[in-house]
């Protein structure tokens, strides 16, 4: 319990510093929000999951294309794709959780300037061109490919602090 606080303050703090020193205007700040939809609790029991049973309950969620769907997605996903989760490198998952999480904007009619910044434009891995569709109805592909850019430096950054073991 006390790992899950500390963990819980350290991040909340890199979040807080990120701000403060300017990285307001980056990216950064939005991405790593919640949804400005409140999505529903996860519905997958457990952080033990397989990859392609998880992958089986998302992508139908995400063929929905509702706000409601992407926030089941995004919540089934979350678990076990963020910093401290076991899929937080896989590039499949990766993409799945940052397009349900995008797709929660789009749904509810907004599109901020820092969506599909976290999806890589080259990605050829499961549901890559569903999500290449999607994302080039919103915006260019060469404005996707500067918003990746400018993302992923900001990205790796974050996910090595939030990865540092506690002293």
């Amino acid at each position: 319990m006390k790992r899950i606080i500390s963990f819980s303050l350290v991040f909340g703090l890199l979040i807080v510093m990120s701000l403060l020193s300017g990285c307001a205007s980056a990216p950064l700040a939005t991405s790593l929000s919640t949804p400005t939809s409140t999505p529903i609790e996860t519905l997958t029991p457990s952080k033990n999951i397989g990859k392609q049973q998880l992958i089986g309950e998302v992508i139908p969620l995400l063929e929905v294309g509702t706000s409601q769907a992407y926030s089941e997605a995004w919540n089934k996903l979350r678990p076990v794709g963020n910093y401290q989760g076991k899929y937080w490198n896989d590039e499949e998952i990766q993409a799945l959780l940052w397009f349900s999480f995008d797709m929660i904007n789009v749904a509810n009619g907004r599109v901020y300037s820092d969506d599909f910044s976290s999806i890589s434009p080259a990605y050829a891995g499961i549901y890559h061109e569903q999500i290449s569709l999607e994302v080039l109805k919103h915006i260019t592909m060469a404005e996707w490919q500067r918003r990746y850019k400018l993302n992923s430096p900001i990205m790796a950054t974050v996910v090595a602090k939030a990865r540092l073991q506690l002293p």
